[in-house]
Order: structure tokens, then sequence, then C-alpha cells
């Protein structure tokens, strides 16, 4: 009856560690899974940021023309009122010496 009773211990012992080990296994499989997802994640994010990186270096190229747009126009513009000035002095000394 004593070996009857030590088979039985030994033999939940037994089933009590099997228990444990596919317990432990399902945890292992489940956090394999979930490093899966998040390297996946993780594969989305870096190519959306090299997407933004690419949209953003595309906006400073036209970002950068724009703003030598703008000097080129304030140039011509300085330009115009110089050539308007000029012109409005020489059209006063021409009346001048009309008047005269």
């Amino acid at each position: 009856a004593e070996r009857k009773a030590e088979a039985a211990e030994r033999k939940a012992e037994a089933a009590e560690r099997k228990a444990e080990a596919r317990e432990a296994a399902r945890k292992a499989a489940e956090a394999l899974k979930l490093r899966r997802e998040q390297e996946k994640q993780l594969e989305l994010l870096r190519r959306q940021a090299a997407q933004w990186e690419a949209e953003k270096a595309e906006f400073d190229r036209e970002l950068e023309m724009v703003a030598k747009q703008w000097e080129t126009a304030k140039k011509q513009q300085s330009l115009l009122m110089l050539q308007l000035s000029q012109h409005s002095a020489g059209g006063a000394r021409l009346s001048r010496t009309v008047q005269f």
C-alpha cells in the first residue's frame, strides 16, 4: 500500500510538472507571438517615418525654392521702385524745364 501511495504521489508530481511545462510553453508561445506583432508594428512605424522624412525633404526643397523666388521678387520690386523714382525725378525736371 505504501508503494502504491508513493507511486501515486510520483505520478501526481510528474503530472504537475507536465502541466507546469505546458503552461510555460504556452506563455513562451504567447510572448513570441506578441514579439512578432511588435516587430511588425515597429517595421510599419519605420516605413511611415521614412515616408515622412521623404515628404519633409520635398517640402523643404519647395520651401527653399519659394524663398528664392520671394527674394528675387523683392529685388525686382526694389529695381522697379528705383526706376520709377528716377523716371519721376526725370519727369519733374522735364516739366520744370518746360515751365520756364
